[in-house]
């Protein structure tokens, strides 16, 4: 029997709950080529690619982490400076009445 394709599949399991599976079929292109080499290359390229996705899924998740955490900030400085403002108003004020009294 002469083997004229090969197909190589990978599961990667994230642990939580979400996996990615990625499959690869190659023809061999004539019957001089080792097999063992054909089916190693293509194995080595599916792992490399599927590892690839992986850290782009991750990196994708850090990228929209951080914007969630710096809308957060933004909010939290927008509100803060509306305090800053109230407090000098207050302080104006207070320095005005005392002004006043003398």
């Amino acid at each position: 029997m002469q083997v004229t394709t090969i197909t190589y599949q990978r599961v990667l399991n994230f642990g939580d709950y979400n996996s990615a599976r990625l499959e690869k079929t190659a023809v061999i292109p004539d019957e001089y080529e080792s097999h063992e080499y054909a089916t190693q290359t293509l194995i080595e390229s599916v792992e490399r690619q599927i590892h690839e996705e992986h850290i782009h899924n991750l990196l994708d998740k850090e990228i929209r982490d951080r914007k969630k955490e710096l809308m957060a900030l933004k909010a939290e400085y927008a509100e803060l400076s509306k305090q800053v403002e109230l407090l000098k108003a207050q302080q104006t004020s207070a320095l005005q009445v005392e002004n006043d009294r003398f």
